[in-house]
Protein backbone atom coordinates (compact mmCIF):
# COMPACT_ATOMS: atom_id res chain seq x y z
CA UNK A 1 0.00 0.00 0.00
CA UNK A 2 1.37 3.26 -0.64
CA UNK A 3 2.04 6.09 1.87
CA UNK A 4 0.14 9.35 1.77
CA UNK A 5 3.59 10.81 0.49
CA UNK A 6 3.84 8.66 -2.38
CA UNK A 7 0.24 9.36 -2.93
CA UNK A 8 0.80 12.90 -3.03
CA UNK A 9 4.15 12.93 -5.37
CA UNK A 10 2.40 10.49 -7.89
CA UNK A 11 0.00 13.26 -8.19
CA UNK A 12 2.72 16.32 -7.93
CA UNK A 13 4.94 14.63 -10.77
CA UNK A 14 1.89 14.79 -13.20
CA UNK A 15 1.65 18.99 -13.43
CA UNK A 16 3.02 19.48 -16.28
CA UNK A 17 6.97 20.70 -16.91
CA UNK A 18 7.39 19.43 -13.38
CA UNK A 19 11.29 18.28 -12.59
CA UNK A 20 11.97 16.11 -9.54
CA UNK A 21 16.28 16.16 -8.33
CA UNK A 22 18.02 16.00 -5.40
CA UNK A 23 17.42 19.30 -3.30
CA UNK A 24 20.29 21.48 -2.03
CA UNK A 25 20.53 20.19 1.30
CA UNK A 26 20.01 16.73 3.61
CA UNK A 27 19.16 14.99 0.56
CA UNK A 28 15.38 16.41 0.07
CA UNK A 29 13.64 15.59 -2.75
CA UNK A 30 12.79 19.25 -4.93
CA UNK A 31 10.51 19.71 -7.43
CA UNK A 32 11.05 22.50 -10.02
CA UNK A 33 9.05 24.02 -12.39
CA UNK A 34 11.26 26.38 -15.03
CA UNK A 35 14.34 25.56 -13.12
CA UNK A 36 12.99 26.86 -10.04
CA UNK A 37 11.85 25.16 -7.06
CA UNK A 38 8.38 24.63 -5.92
CA UNK A 39 8.74 22.62 -3.21
CA UNK A 40 10.89 20.29 -1.65
CA UNK A 41 10.36 17.39 1.02
CA UNK A 42 12.66 16.22 3.73
CA UNK A 43 11.96 12.11 5.02
CA UNK A 44 8.70 11.00 4.69
CA UNK A 45 6.58 13.77 6.03
CA UNK A 46 7.87 17.23 6.06
CA UNK A 47 7.11 19.35 3.04
CA UNK A 48 8.26 23.09 2.72
CA UNK A 49 6.06 24.99 -0.26
CA UNK A 50 6.91 28.00 -1.34
CA UNK A 51 3.98 30.40 -1.67
CA UNK A 52 3.16 34.06 -2.58
CA UNK A 53 2.84 36.24 0.09
CA UNK A 54 -0.73 36.44 0.28
CA UNK A 55 -1.06 32.69 0.29
CA UNK A 56 1.19 31.90 2.40
CA UNK A 57 -0.31 33.81 5.22
CA UNK A 58 -3.61 32.71 4.76
CA UNK A 59 -2.57 28.69 5.04
CA UNK A 60 -1.18 30.06 8.21
CA UNK A 61 -4.19 31.74 9.34
CA UNK A 62 -6.53 28.59 8.23
CA UNK A 63 -3.92 26.43 9.92
CA UNK A 64 -3.07 24.78 6.47
CA UNK A 65 0.71 25.35 7.78
CA UNK A 66 3.14 26.42 9.12
CA UNK A 67 5.90 29.06 9.02
CA UNK A 68 9.05 27.43 7.86
CA UNK A 69 11.63 26.96 11.10
CA UNK A 70 14.03 28.28 9.53
CA UNK A 71 13.31 31.44 7.00
CA UNK A 72 10.17 32.60 8.89
CA UNK A 73 10.39 35.22 6.76
CA UNK A 74 10.82 33.75 3.05
CA UNK A 75 8.06 32.54 1.54
CA UNK A 76 8.04 28.79 2.09
CA UNK A 77 5.71 27.04 4.84
CA UNK A 78 6.22 23.81 6.31
CA UNK A 79 3.44 21.32 6.30
CA UNK A 80 3.40 17.47 7.92
CA UNK A 81 1.92 15.44 5.74
CA UNK A 82 1.25 12.13 7.74
CA UNK A 83 -2.06 11.23 7.14
CA UNK A 84 -4.44 10.87 3.75
CA UNK A 85 -7.28 13.34 5.24
CA UNK A 86 -4.48 16.01 4.53
CA UNK A 87 -3.78 15.04 0.68
CA UNK A 88 -5.95 17.34 -0.79
CA UNK A 89 -5.08 20.80 1.12
CA UNK A 90 -1.00 19.89 0.73
CA UNK A 91 -1.88 19.09 -2.78
CA UNK A 92 -4.19 22.61 -2.93
CA UNK A 93 -0.81 24.27 -1.82
CA UNK A 94 1.28 22.47 -3.96
CA UNK A 95 -0.53 23.77 -6.84
CA UNK A 96 -0.43 27.24 -5.70
CA UNK A 97 2.68 26.86 -5.22
CA UNK A 98 3.48 25.34 -8.71
CA UNK A 99 1.46 27.84 -10.33
CA UNK A 100 2.96 31.03 -8.88
CA UNK A 101 6.67 30.24 -9.55
CA UNK A 102 5.69 29.01 -13.09
CA UNK A 103 4.17 32.46 -13.86
CA UNK A 104 7.89 33.89 -12.15
CA UNK A 105 9.62 31.52 -14.29
CA UNK A 106 7.72 32.36 -17.57
CA UNK A 107 7.99 36.13 -16.80
CA UNK A 108 11.36 35.71 -16.80
CA UNK A 109 12.59 37.23 -13.33
CA UNK A 110 15.52 36.45 -12.46
CA UNK A 111 15.00 35.44 -8.69
CA UNK A 112 12.13 34.70 -6.59
CA UNK A 113 11.20 37.06 -4.18
CA UNK A 114 10.53 35.11 -1.26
Amino acid sequence: MASVMDLFVQEIARFPDTQETVGDRFGERSFRVGGREFLHIHGNSTLHILLSREVKAEAIAYGQAHQHPWAPRSGMVELHLRKEDQLAGALGLARKSYDHVRRIAAEGDPAIIL
